[in-house]
């Protein structure tokens, strides 16, 4: 499952380039894998006769799907919170500290935004006892790209 898009800031949106180039290497890597690019809007597309809310439909892939890669919005925070799963997070514009407590299935990928902005700098992301430590890959120079997700996901399936 594949969520490049955030509802509250444009600037965590993962550009749609980089969420196609994953979705290709999924699928080369398997030619039996599917890959659902997941949002509100699509959701509601697909699923929108059955009559459920969004949340209830979400959750419902979330437990079916192998594996997940998202920015930081509501699917992502859904697939934290539920595990069982390797979870990618993509984060662009915001710190994973902020948002979550940690997932042992998840990596998330840290963005140059972050770091320029110094939102790794809280106190909250500083002192954390190790127990409570998100597992954190920084991209300092540049942002984390589809063949940084296709790795971070691909190993977690190992």
């Amino acid at each position: 499952m594949l969520a490049p898009g955030g509802h509250t800031r444009l600037a965590k949106s993962w550009p749609p380039s980089e969420a196609a180039a994953l979705r290709s290497m999924l699928e080369a890597r398997d030619a039996k894998a599917r890959v659902a690019i997941v949002d509100e809007a699509s959701i509601a597309r697909t699923f929108g006769d059955l009559g459920l809310p969004f949340a209830h439909v979400m959750v419902t892939l979330l437990r079916a799907c192998d594996g997940f890669v998202g920015v930081a919005s509501g699917p992502l925070h859904a697939a934290l919170a539920i595990g069982g799963r390797p979870i990618v997070g993509i984060w662009l514009a915001h710190h994973p500290d902020w948002y979550d407590e940690p997932c042992p299935d998840a990596l998330h990928l840290v963005g140059p935004e972050v770091y320029a902005r110094g939102l790794d700098l809280r106190s909250a992301s500083r002192n954390r006892p190790a127990a409570f430590a998100q597992r954190i890959v920084p991209f300092r120079d540049r942002s984390p790209g589809a063949a940084d997700a296709f790795e971070a996901l691909i190993g977690s399936l190992r």
